[in-house]
Protein backbone atom coordinates (compact mmCIF):
# COMPACT_ATOMS: atom_id res chain seq x y z
CA UNK A 1 0.00 0.00 0.00
CA UNK A 2 1.59 3.67 -1.00
CA UNK A 3 1.63 6.76 0.46
CA UNK A 4 -1.30 7.91 -1.10
CA UNK A 5 -3.49 4.95 -0.03
CA UNK A 6 -2.60 5.04 3.62
CA UNK A 7 -3.39 8.87 3.43
CA UNK A 8 -6.58 7.67 2.13
CA UNK A 9 -7.50 4.83 4.82
CA UNK A 10 -6.69 7.69 7.39
CA UNK A 11 -9.38 10.55 5.92
CA UNK A 12 -12.92 10.44 6.78
CA UNK A 13 -15.05 11.55 3.59
CA UNK A 14 -17.30 14.74 3.31
CA UNK A 15 -19.31 15.63 0.73
CA UNK A 16 -17.30 16.67 -1.96
CA UNK A 17 -19.53 19.87 -3.41
CA UNK A 18 -18.88 22.29 -0.88
CA UNK A 19 -18.93 26.08 -1.26
CA UNK A 20 -15.35 27.21 -2.05
CA UNK A 21 -13.21 30.47 -2.21
CA UNK A 22 -13.82 32.76 -4.94
CA UNK A 23 -11.34 32.64 -7.78
CA UNK A 24 -10.00 34.76 -10.28
CA UNK A 25 -9.64 33.63 -13.89
CA UNK A 26 -10.60 34.40 -17.47
CA UNK A 27 -9.99 31.27 -19.23
CA UNK A 28 -9.55 27.49 -18.90
CA UNK A 29 -6.35 26.93 -17.84
CA UNK A 30 -3.96 23.89 -17.81
CA UNK A 31 -1.04 22.88 -15.64
CA UNK A 32 0.95 19.25 -15.68
CA UNK A 33 0.90 16.24 -13.31
CA UNK A 34 4.47 14.36 -12.42
CA UNK A 35 3.83 11.05 -14.25
CA UNK A 36 4.20 9.01 -10.65
CA UNK A 37 3.06 11.21 -8.09
CA UNK A 38 0.60 13.46 -10.40
CA UNK A 39 1.62 16.53 -8.67
CA UNK A 40 1.41 20.21 -10.17
CA UNK A 41 3.20 22.97 -9.62
CA UNK A 42 1.45 26.39 -7.55
CA UNK A 43 2.15 29.16 -6.28
CA UNK A 44 1.81 30.22 -2.41
CA UNK A 45 2.56 33.88 -1.45
CA UNK A 46 5.57 34.29 -4.27
CA UNK A 47 7.02 31.14 -3.39
CA UNK A 48 6.55 27.39 -5.52
CA UNK A 49 4.89 24.38 -3.97
CA UNK A 50 4.57 21.20 -5.44
CA UNK A 51 0.70 19.84 -4.43
CA UNK A 52 -1.99 17.26 -5.74
CA UNK A 53 -5.48 17.15 -6.45
CA UNK A 54 -7.66 14.55 -3.69
CA UNK A 55 -10.89 14.59 -4.00
CA UNK A 56 -11.74 12.85 -0.55
CA UNK A 57 -9.78 15.88 1.24
CA UNK A 58 -11.98 17.79 3.63
CA UNK A 59 -9.96 20.79 3.93
CA UNK A 60 -9.21 23.56 0.84
CA UNK A 61 -5.51 23.27 1.24
CA UNK A 62 -3.22 20.99 3.55
CA UNK A 63 0.54 21.68 3.97
CA UNK A 64 3.00 19.93 5.72
CA UNK A 65 4.43 21.64 8.83
CA UNK A 66 7.77 22.13 7.21
CA UNK A 67 5.99 23.57 4.11
CA UNK A 68 4.63 26.28 6.39
CA UNK A 69 7.82 26.67 8.13
CA UNK A 70 9.38 27.60 4.66
CA UNK A 71 6.47 29.71 3.38
CA UNK A 72 6.93 31.23 6.94
CA UNK A 73 3.01 30.95 7.93
CA UNK A 74 2.79 30.29 11.58
CA UNK A 75 -0.89 27.67 12.22
CA UNK A 76 -3.15 30.07 14.32
CA UNK A 77 -6.62 28.79 14.40
CA UNK A 78 -7.74 25.96 16.54
CA UNK A 79 -7.81 23.06 16.43
CA UNK A 80 -9.49 21.03 13.81
CA UNK A 81 -11.25 17.86 14.92
CA UNK A 82 -12.64 15.11 12.62
CA UNK A 83 -13.28 11.41 12.14
CA UNK A 84 -10.94 8.90 10.26
CA UNK A 85 -12.67 5.87 8.21
CA UNK A 86 -11.55 4.08 10.86
CA UNK A 87 -14.10 6.04 13.16
CA UNK A 88 -11.33 7.53 15.26
CA UNK A 89 -11.25 11.24 15.65
CA UNK A 90 -8.47 12.96 14.35
CA UNK A 91 -7.59 16.83 15.13
CA UNK A 92 -5.21 19.26 13.18
CA UNK A 93 -4.01 23.03 13.67
CA UNK A 94 -5.33 25.73 11.02
CA UNK A 95 -3.89 28.28 9.20
CA UNK A 96 -5.02 30.61 5.70
CA UNK A 97 -2.53 31.89 2.99
CA UNK A 98 -3.46 35.08 1.67
CA UNK A 99 -2.88 33.87 -2.07
CA UNK A 100 -2.93 30.53 -4.30
CA UNK A 101 -2.29 30.34 -7.64
CA UNK A 102 -2.77 27.66 -9.76
CA UNK A 103 -1.95 27.98 -13.87
CA UNK A 104 -3.85 31.24 -13.92
CA UNK A 105 -6.86 30.74 -11.59
CA UNK A 106 -5.99 32.95 -8.44
CA UNK A 107 -7.63 32.01 -4.79
CA UNK A 108 -7.31 34.16 -2.20
CA UNK A 109 -7.67 33.80 1.54
CA UNK A 110 -7.30 30.24 1.92
CA UNK A 111 -8.22 28.55 4.85
CA UNK A 112 -6.13 25.09 5.30
CA UNK A 113 -5.10 22.33 7.87
CA UNK A 114 -1.54 21.37 9.06
CA UNK A 115 -1.38 17.64 7.22
CA UNK A 116 -1.52 15.57 10.47
CA UNK A 117 0.51 12.01 8.42
CA UNK A 118 3.16 11.21 9.90
CA UNK A 119 5.49 11.23 7.19
CA UNK A 120 3.66 14.25 5.86
CA UNK A 121 2.19 13.07 1.97
CA UNK A 122 4.16 15.70 0.47
CA UNK A 123 4.46 19.04 0.47
CA UNK A 124 0.69 19.40 0.82
CA UNK A 125 -2.65 18.78 -0.98
CA UNK A 126 -5.83 20.23 -2.36
CA UNK A 127 -9.53 19.58 -1.83
CA UNK A 128 -12.63 19.75 -3.79
CA UNK A 129 -13.77 22.60 -1.87
CA UNK A 130 -11.27 25.25 -3.39
CA UNK A 131 -12.76 24.32 -6.76
CA UNK A 132 -16.79 24.27 -5.88
CA UNK A 133 -16.99 26.92 -8.72
CA UNK A 134 -15.00 25.16 -11.43
CA UNK A 135 -14.59 22.20 -13.37
CA UNK A 136 -12.04 20.08 -13.31
CA UNK A 137 -10.65 18.07 -16.11
CA UNK A 138 -8.42 15.00 -14.97
CA UNK A 139 -6.26 13.71 -17.83
CA UNK A 140 -3.75 11.33 -15.88
CA UNK A 141 -3.27 9.51 -19.53
CA UNK A 142 -1.52 12.93 -20.49
CA UNK A 143 -0.78 13.59 -17.49
CA UNK A 144 -2.32 17.28 -17.09
CA UNK A 145 -5.36 19.17 -15.12
CA UNK A 146 -7.40 21.65 -16.51
CA UNK A 147 -9.43 24.21 -14.46
CA UNK A 148 -12.44 25.17 -16.27
CA UNK A 149 -13.66 28.53 -14.77
CA UNK A 150 -17.75 29.33 -14.12
CA UNK A 151 -17.45 31.76 -16.58
CA UNK A 152 -16.55 29.38 -19.48
CA UNK A 153 -19.49 28.56 -21.85
CA UNK A 154 -18.26 26.01 -23.40
CA UNK A 155 -17.09 23.66 -20.93
CA UNK A 156 -17.45 20.94 -23.45
CA UNK A 157 -14.90 22.54 -26.28
CA UNK A 158 -12.46 22.92 -23.04
CA UNK A 159 -12.58 18.83 -22.28
CA UNK A 160 -15.76 18.44 -20.21
CA UNK A 161 -17.58 15.63 -22.33
CA UNK A 162 -18.13 12.08 -22.12
CA UNK A 163 -20.90 9.91 -20.55
CA UNK A 164 -22.60 12.50 -17.54
CA UNK A 165 -23.13 10.41 -13.82
CA UNK A 166 -25.05 12.31 -11.29
CA UNK A 167 -23.28 12.56 -8.15
CA UNK A 168 -24.51 14.81 -5.35
CA UNK A 169 -22.12 14.01 -2.78
CA UNK A 170 -19.47 12.82 -4.67
CA UNK A 171 -21.10 9.03 -4.76
CA UNK A 172 -22.39 7.38 -7.38
CA UNK A 173 -24.65 3.85 -8.41
CA UNK A 174 -22.14 1.57 -10.39
CA UNK A 175 -23.04 -1.91 -11.23
CA UNK A 176 -20.74 -4.87 -11.43
CA UNK A 177 -20.00 -8.24 -11.26
CA UNK A 178 -20.63 -8.50 -7.27
CA UNK A 179 -23.86 -6.49 -7.60
CA UNK A 180 -24.91 -2.39 -7.50
CA UNK A 181 -22.46 -0.80 -5.41
CA UNK A 182 -22.59 3.09 -4.07
CA UNK A 183 -18.91 4.29 -4.49
CA UNK A 184 -17.33 7.50 -3.12
CA UNK A 185 -14.97 8.99 -5.99
CA UNK A 186 -11.60 10.01 -4.52
CA UNK A 187 -7.97 10.90 -6.46
CA UNK A 188 -6.87 10.50 -3.20
CA UNK A 189 -6.81 6.44 -3.45
CA UNK A 190 -3.92 4.89 -4.54
CA UNK A 191 -6.29 1.60 -5.73
CA UNK A 192 -10.19 1.44 -5.25
CA UNK A 193 -11.16 -0.32 -2.71
CA UNK A 194 -14.58 -2.47 -1.63
CA UNK A 195 -16.32 -3.36 1.49
CA UNK A 196 -15.50 -6.92 2.33
CA UNK A 197 -18.80 -8.14 3.03
CA UNK A 198 -19.92 -7.05 -0.07
CA UNK A 199 -17.61 -9.43 -1.44
CA UNK A 200 -18.74 -12.02 0.70
CA UNK A 201 -22.18 -11.54 0.23
CA UNK A 202 -21.44 -11.89 -3.62
CA UNK A 203 -19.37 -15.44 -3.04
CA UNK A 204 -16.82 -13.58 -4.88
CA UNK A 205 -13.11 -14.43 -4.21
CA UNK A 206 -10.63 -12.39 -3.23
CA UNK A 207 -6.79 -13.13 -4.27
CA UNK A 208 -4.33 -11.58 -2.03
CA UNK A 209 -7.03 -9.05 -0.99
CA UNK A 210 -7.82 -7.95 -4.07
CA UNK A 211 -10.97 -9.06 -6.75
CA UNK A 212 -11.62 -8.26 -10.39
CA UNK A 213 -15.05 -6.49 -12.28
CA UNK A 214 -14.94 -7.34 -15.23
CA UNK A 215 -18.06 -5.07 -15.90
CA UNK A 216 -17.95 -1.57 -14.38
CA UNK A 217 -21.05 0.64 -15.41
CA UNK A 218 -21.93 3.75 -14.93
CA UNK A 219 -25.44 5.22 -16.31
CA UNK A 220 -25.52 2.25 -18.59
CA UNK A 221 -21.74 2.65 -20.23
CA UNK A 222 -19.57 0.02 -19.48
CA UNK A 223 -15.81 1.38 -18.14
CA UNK A 224 -14.40 -2.03 -16.96
CA UNK A 225 -12.68 -4.01 -16.19
CA UNK A 226 -11.70 -2.43 -12.50
CA UNK A 227 -9.81 -3.60 -10.04
CA UNK A 228 -10.38 -3.46 -6.26
CA UNK A 229 -8.30 -3.74 -3.00
CA UNK A 230 -10.75 -5.45 -0.19
CA UNK A 231 -10.74 -3.78 3.23
CA UNK A 232 -13.46 -3.35 6.22
CA UNK A 233 -13.69 0.50 6.65
CA UNK A 234 -16.33 2.31 9.33
CA UNK A 235 -16.61 5.55 7.57
CA UNK A 236 -18.23 6.83 6.14
CA UNK A 237 -21.48 4.80 6.82
CA UNK A 238 -23.92 4.07 3.78
CA UNK A 239 -20.71 3.43 1.22
CA UNK A 240 -19.54 0.12 -0.26
CA UNK A 241 -16.23 1.43 -1.42
CA UNK A 242 -14.16 3.89 -3.17
CA UNK A 243 -13.33 4.26 -6.70
CA UNK A 244 -9.83 5.56 -7.09
CA UNK A 245 -6.71 6.44 -9.15
CA UNK A 246 -6.65 3.09 -11.11
CA UNK A 247 -9.97 4.13 -12.67
CA UNK A 248 -8.81 7.91 -13.06
CA UNK A 249 -5.54 6.74 -14.65
CA UNK A 250 -7.23 4.57 -17.55
CA UNK A 251 -10.04 7.56 -18.49
CA UNK A 252 -10.60 11.35 -18.56
CA UNK A 253 -12.38 12.76 -15.80
CA UNK A 254 -14.04 15.51 -15.56
CA UNK A 255 -15.21 16.40 -12.00
CA UNK A 256 -18.44 19.47 -12.76
CA UNK A 257 -18.86 20.62 -9.24
CA UNK A 258 -21.55 23.48 -9.85
CA UNK A 259 -23.33 20.63 -12.01
CA UNK A 260 -22.84 18.05 -9.02
CA UNK A 261 -21.66 15.25 -11.98
CA UNK A 262 -19.15 13.06 -13.00
CA UNK A 263 -18.58 13.23 -16.92
CA UNK A 264 -16.03 10.53 -17.89
CA UNK A 265 -14.56 9.87 -21.57
CA UNK A 266 -14.00 6.31 -22.34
Amino acid sequence: MNQREVGLLLMMLIPVFPTGNAAIAGQPTTVQLTPAQHEFSADIAGHKVRLWFDLGAEASLTLSRATLNELGIEPTGPGHSFMDVKGRKLESRTFAVPRLTIGSAVFINVPGIVDFHTPPLGQGYIGPSLFAAYRIVLNHRDGTMTLIPPETQDIERAGCIGTAVQSPDGVSKVQTDFGDLILVWDTGAGVSFVRKPRIDQAHAEAVNQAVLTEHFRLNGVDFGPLGFRVFQFSEPPGVDGFIGMNFFAKHVVCLDFPGKRIVIQR
